[in-house]
């Protein structure tokens, strides 16, 4: 990574010569060991250490064992003692957990780098730390007093616990921390390794766990009961020495074991066919043993690590330069990363882009315009020959273009072949680029890119006609991998130390990476890398981060307005970019006007009104509520003041103390300067069911009756005072309410006189009901009256209705319903001759009478209506077809005759009588 950048190449041979130079071959495969940083931790000696790398280019925690052990010097022993450091891979200082636990039982990163810590007892015995130290959660294991062992994956871990008998239990989310007991293996022992299987890698889809048992037998445990794995099953190969340790594939297909003789063997995760034995001539079991991708193992003695291939093949590294025990392995998805006390290096299969750039010799397109590239910027004419040889059409046998009539490519298909050529270079090179680690050999790829580009028709934004090779233009292609160069460039640098490959980068996301330097405190490269690649979320994200790691590390200083301008200036630079997080941040640091400095420029309303809320700010979230114009903002404005300044909502109960007092009398300053607010609140009560029996209800009533009261809203009180009457069970109460709700309806005359009147209606109710022993009270006059008549009290009704100025139309009308009600229908026919004309008329005599199913009754009063159709209708309607043709014959109305006739069709007598009367009529 120090190396000087340039891409001035004198020969196509020698430059590749000097990119293969840390290549290893292991049969047809290449592999190289690439060195990236010499770690910057001063010398640190790791041997007795426990040593925890994160996957895909993550961090490295160092800690202590239990175990006491000589320190080289006085200042290793200050940096390790009572401590968990954390370094970036570069071996730079991140920070430093102070650890004042006994009894480490192991460490791991989870898949959001965090630092997971388990101790062998305790209330609390599992930790998850950030990068920099600070406790994310905490928590113990149930029905575990004491962890003997624990293996740890990127989103859970497995512990065993210490006994005799010892038992299993497994964590599958750290978010969710809930242990489940595994079912142990039926005969106890203690396992020599132990491998989890996570769920999404399991053949089973649930979490399995491997247990390497003394007798050469693999068990595999879970939720359900146990298995013994005495060997394959397919090839029937028996597992006949204890295995000492075990390793399974970054995609959990295969698992490696080394036994107690120094074999190793590498067999299908659900342990169906052997893939592989390979005897290592060492007494010694190896120091560790991981994955190179999946593709390849390594094991780790001390100063060797041996590469085995899958068809047996392998290849040794000495690392003699190292203290011994100092090496640690961390499986990639693409390959290994090695971490020693002197520096950091990465062993990785060389990716098919990268061969056939370098390797295929004029074969592959890639190489053609890379030696094209590298002749043209060195003056030399062969770049024109390789271009051309990169755009020829393919050869036969003797090495010819193709010709003859059969074999003949047209122009067209020629071109089309050529173009296909020239972006399959193109897009090779780009990718050799982006998987390459040295600066000077990405620039030449990149040149060897662009140079080809120049010769690919790609102004459409696609290939010439008769070619198809995508819809995304190369261009486009081409200035999306030249950013990802850069990113990777960036997050590669010794300040960094995020030895990021292409592949780890693909599995991650821009997104991710993002997140991750921003995770890293390295948030100006974050917001160039948003910038370059277009990430306007990640950006809003970076900055808000950035805000509130400013704000922490300013807790103390003096001027926070000039903190907070300076935030509100960087932030400026993203319109729309929410402010809540950041003043949220300010508040809970202690600094109160940076919070509100900040949050006037938040632009999202109910975000604002939220926080401001939280900084016990009601008033001033009142305001911005009103606003927004939003009534669903205000309503939870208003109810958190109801919860805060009405405790419990019931208004009704007298304030404890002073306190109390004064946050009740500023709520009712409140409602008295906003009448909006107090529409809302007048609308929130007035959704409850008011009655007797539904207590929500009786504390609405109660707290509006307060509010009416408090801001001296007689008209409003009065209407609360009505409601509560009728809710009240006892007659005098409610009359007592009356009176007051009349009191209070001084701007409203006509309410204030129908109050009044309702008072002096309950008053004679409660007297007939004393007087007759019948229910009367909350009825209507109408009913009152009615009721009376048929009881056969007529006068007394009469009399009330002239005290209440009932209408004479009115108080027929109630007269007849009483009547028929009653069946009285001499005192019906009585009230209707007692006129010569009823002012409401016949019709509603008719009808009380059809309601009753009187109908010869009814018959009495149709004949008294004064034309003819009407009573031609209401005899037809009541089937007394006979009466309505005396009507329709006295008429001489044939039409009407023929259609009573019709009518009349299931009264055969009748008919005839009626067909009779047209008989006669047509003489």
């Amino acid at each position: 990574m120090d190396e000087k950048i340039t891409s001035k190449v004198d020969d196509t041979s020698s430059f590749i010569e000097n990119v293969k130079k840390p290549w290893v071959k292991m049969r047809d495969v290449y592999y190289e060991r690439l060195k990236l940083y010499d770690m910057q931790w001063g010398g640190l000696d790791i041997s007795d250490c426990v040593v925890a790398t994160a996957p895909l280019g993550g961090p490295v925690a160092i800690a202590l064992g239990d175990e006491k052990r000589k320190f080289d010097s006085v200042a290793q022993q200050a940096a390790l003692k009572n401590k968990v450091r954390i370094h970036n891979s570069a071996g730079k200082f991140v920070s430093e957990i102070r650890w004042p636990y006994k009894g480490l039982i192991g460490m791991g990163w989870t898949s959001t780098e965090h630092l997971v810590v388990v101790i062998a007892e305790g209330k609390e015995n599992v930790f998850l730390y950030d990068m920099y130290g600070e406790c994310v959660s905490s928590f113990g294991i149930r029905d575990c007093p004491l962890v003997a062992d624990v293996s740890i994956w990127s989103t859970g871990l497995v512990v065993r616990a210490a006994g005799t008998e010892p038992e299993y239990f497994a964590l599958q989310n750290f978010s969710r921390p809930r242990f489940a007991r595994l079912q142990p293996p039926p005969v106890p022992f203690k396992p020599s390794a132990m491998v989890p299987i996570p769920p999404d890698q399991s053949p089973s889809r649930s979490l399995q766990v491997l247990l390497a048992s003394p007798g050469g037998s693999i068990y595999v445990i879970s939720q359900g009961e146990p298995q013994e794995i005495v060997g394959t099953t397919r090839d029937e190969r028996r597992f006949s020495e204890p295995i000492l340790r075990m390793a399974l594939s970054p995609s959990g297909v295969f698992l490696a074991t080394v036994n107690a003789i120094g074999t190793l063997r590498v067999v299908m995760a659900d342990f169906s066919t052997t893939i592989l034995e390979f005897i290592t001539r060492h007494t010694k079991p190896p120091l560790d043993l991981a994955w190179c991708g999946d593709e390849s193992v390594l094991l780790y003695w001390e100063k060797i690590l041996v590469m085995v291939g899958p068809l047996g093949e392998y290849v040794a590294f000495k690392y003699g330069d190292t203290s011994p025990r100092s090496l640690r392995l961390q499986t990639e998805i693409d390959g290994c990363r090695v971490v020693t006390d002197k520096k950091c290096e990465i062993i990785r299969r060389i990716p098919k882009a990268t061969i056939d750039c370098f390797l295929h010799k004029g074969r592959h397109p890639a190489h053609l315009a890379l030696s094209a590239s590298i002749a043209y910027h060195n003056a030399d004419i062969k770049a024109d020959k390789f271009i051309r040889e990169l755009k020829a059409p393919p050869k036969n046998e003797e090495g010819k273009a193709k010709s003859g009539k059969r074999n003949a490519m047209s122009e067209s298909a020629v071109n089309t072949y050529g173009a296909a050529r020239l972006k399959d270079a193109v897009l090779t090179c780009l990718e050799a680029a982006l998987h390459t680690w040295s600066p000077s050999a990405q620039k030449v790829l990149l040149q060897a890119a662009s140079y080809a580009k120049l010769f690919y028709d790609d102004t459409t934004g696609s290939l010439p006609a008769g070619g198809d090779m995508g819809s995304v233009p190369l261009r486009d292609d081409y200035v999306e991998r030249c950013k990802w160069v850069r990113t990777l460039h960036a997050v590669r640098s010794k300040t960094v130390g995020y030895p990021l490959t292409f592949s780890q980068f693909e599995h991650l996301g821009l997104e991710v990476l993002v997140d991750r330097l921003v995770q890293r405190r390295e948030h100006l490269l974050a917001l160039k890398i948003c910038d370059l690649t277009n990430l306007p979320q990640s950006k809003q994200n970076v900055l808000i981060h950035w805000a509130c790691a400013k704000i922490a590390n300013g807790i103390g200083e003096t001027n926070t307005r000039a903190l907070g301008e300076e935030i509100i200036r960087k932030l400026k630079i993203c319109p729309g970019i929410s402010f809540g997080k950041i003043a949220s941040t300010a508040f809970k640091s202690g600094l109160k006007e940076l919070a509100t400095m900040v949050l006037e420029k938040e632009p999202r309303s109910a975000d604002q009104v939220k926080l401001l809320l939280s900084m016990e700010q009601e008033e001033r979230a009142l305001l911005k509520a009103i606003e927004s114009r939003d009534s669903d903002l205000i309503n939870f404005v208003l109810l958190h003041l109801l919860q805060t300044r009405l405790p419990g909502g019931d208004a009704g109960k007298n304030p404890a103390g002073e306190e109390e007092k004064e946050l009740q009398a500023g709520f009712f300053d409140i409602l008295r300067r906003y009448p909006i607010v107090r529409s809302h609140l007048v609308a929130y009560y007035e959704g409850f069911t008011i009655d007797g029996i539904n207590s929500s209800g009786r504390m609405a009533l109660r707290a509006l009756k307060r509010v009416f009261y408090e801001l001296k809203m007689e008209q409003e009180a009065a209407k609360v005072k009505v409601v509560e009457s009728y809710i009240r069970p006892e007659w005098k109460g409610r009359i007592d309410m009356l009176e007051i709700a009349e009191g209070l309806f001084k701007a409203d005359p006509y309410a204030a006189i129908a109050t009044k009147a309702q008072v002096r209606l309950l008053q004679i109710q409660r007297k007939c009901e004393m007087d007759y022993k019948k229910g009367f009270i909350d009825r209507s006059l109408n009913t009152t009256l009615e009721k009376l008549i048929r009881l056969g009290h007529t006068d007394r009704a009469n009399r009330i209705r002239r005290e209440f100025a009932v209408p004479d139309k009115r108080w027929w009308h109630i007269q007849v319903r009483g009547l028929s009600q009653e069946q009285d229908w001499g005192g019906l026919y009585s009230l209707a001759t007692s006129r010569r004309s009823p002012p409401i008329g016949f019709v509603p005599f008719i009808e009380s009478c059809v309601e009753m199913e009187a109908v010869t009754e009814a018959a009495k009063y149709i004949s008294k209506l004064s034309t003819s159709n009407e009573k031609m209708e209401w005899f037809c309607s009541l089937s007394l077809y006979g009466e309505a043709a005396e009507v329709a014959h006295t008429d001489r109305n044939v039409e009407a005759l023929r259609y009573i006739s019709q009518r009349a069709k299931s009264k055969p007598s009748v008919k005839a009588r009626i067909d009779e009367m047209l008989r006669e009529l047509a003489r």
